[in-house]
């Protein structure tokens, strides 16, 4: 059977209900189509632009309804065609609309190129190739040629994106996921919509949708005690217990030598997982992680803030195991795998840790127990916060006269944490 086209309103009419977006061809030749979508019909014309140039764009139109029927859209793309022949180098959408400026005729794709040149200069790698792992999915959503100006609010864009976040997101329970996909979005709008570049006069992503709002589920889920999850400090030894019998002294596994490093070096999981060589100061005994390094939290450029962790007996004991393992790479938790990233990622450190604790203890939560058990054991809140990496000591007016690192008196909180853990069962 050939393509089934929709040349009438009552064929379109007839059209069954759909979970998905769907692309219907209109009319033979005539390079139209209707794009269904769980909530709407809408016309849409392809078309080469600009002419002869090999590449396509969508140039979306009016939703269908019955008082603006097929026939009256094919007869406005005949008169569009003939407009475009004569002016191939004009986006063929200003045939609808005259008063768009050309440069507002941009695509979603056109103009996520040029503010991504602007964004990956202002953050972190991590931070930007997880924003772009979202974009791949907003461009396969929305299509890469869908013009900017079609997010006009005027236009319906607040509607086109609370429909993707709904799709995607929300009607999947994924309502955390949603906002930030809406917020990368707001990130692109609020660029195009700068004097310097004027692309488009409204952001439809800066409302939130309702489900943000109102839906319960999300504000659970919004809460970082739901995914930072932590034992108490009573309960260490019945864990390590619980990890002794999951891995001993003679477990190899790098999975097993980074969740214990993780939880002998209170850092953040990314921090630890990222080691290299190199950053360990044998004269000094002290692990110093660059200040870019992903998990430090400082903010880009800033070159003063290296993450530093004094070393232990028995920190030393477990790297040198581990030496013998990855001691010739550049990373001391090295990947074999060929992943793209050249160590293994914190996933790992979260993971076995879920594993030997029943779902109640995650990596980044292991934090909560060290500043737990170095408040029992009688240590200074600076001290403690120093040693998990925060910064809170560096905002007010204080921080601006707190340069200290208090070095003497962190390690010797380190060295009581590690003898603390190896009391209670760590097995090294």
């Amino acid at each position: 059977m050939g393509k089934k086209y929709l040349e009438t309103d009552r064929a379109i009419a007839s059209l069954l209900p759909t979970k998905s977006k769907i692309k219907h061809p209109i009319s033979k030749g005539t390079s139209t189509f209707l794009i269904q979508t769980p909530t709407s019909k809408r016309f849409v014309w392809v078309t080469q632009y600009p002419k002869k140039s090999g590449r396509y764009v969508e140039v979306r139109l009016k939703e269908w309804k019955w008082n603006n029927n097929v026939n009256e859209f094919l007869a406005s793309i005949k008169k569009a065609k003939e407009w475009h022949e004569k002016n191939p180098n004009k986006h063929p959408r200003i045939f609808f609309n005259p008063k768009v400026k050309e440069d507002q005729n941009l695509s979603l794709k056109d103009a996520y190129k040029k503010y991504w040149t602007y964004y990956k200069k202002q953050t972190k790698p991590k931070t930007w190739l997880d924003r772009k792992n979202k974009w791949i999915q907003i461009l396969e959503y929305f299509g890469e040629n869908i013009p900017l100006s079609d997010f006009e609010v005027a236009n319906g864009g607040e509607k086109l994106v609370g429909e993707m976040q709904d799709k995607l997101f929300f009607e999947r329970g994924k309502y955390s996921q949603g906002k930030r996909t809406r917020q990368v979005l707001k990130g692109l709008f609020d660029y195009a919509k700068h004097p310097h570049q004027k692309w488009i006069t409204t952001n439809p992503a800066s409302i939130p949708h309702l489900e943000e709002k109102n839906n319960e589920k999300f504000k659970k889920r919004g809460q970082r005690s739901e995914t930072n999850k932590h034992i108490q400090w009573s309960e260490v030894s019945d864990l390590l217990k619980t990890f002794g019998t999951y891995s001993d002294a003679t477990d190899y596994r790098l999975k097993t030598l980074v969740t214990k490093a993780a939880m002998l070096m209170p850092f953040r999981v990314s921090a630890i997982a990222a080691l290299e060589w190199s950053w360990y100061d044998q004269e000094k005994d002290l692990w110093i992680i660059p200040a870019d390094t992903d998990g430090l939290k400082n903010e880009k450029g800033d070159i003063e803030s290296d993450g530093l962790i004094p070393s232990t007996p028995e920190i030393n004991f477990l790297m040198n195991k581990i030496k013998k393992i990855t001691g010739n790479q550049e990373h001391v938790f090295w990947s074999p795998e060929g992943r793209k990233q050249p160590y293994i990622t914190s996933g790992n450190i979260n993971s076995t840790l879920m594993t030997v604790s029943a779902g109640r203890q995650t990596g980044h939560g292991w934090r909560k127990v060290f500043v737990e058990g170095s408040q029992v054991g009688g240590f200074a809140p600076h001290i403690i916060e120093r040693c998990i990496g925060h910064k809170g000591h560096q905002g007010g007016a204080w921080g601006h006269y707190d340069k200290g690192k208090f070095l003497p008196e962190r390690k010797e909180l380190m060295k009581w944490w590690s003898e603390e853990l190896v009391k209670k069962g760590l097995v090294i």
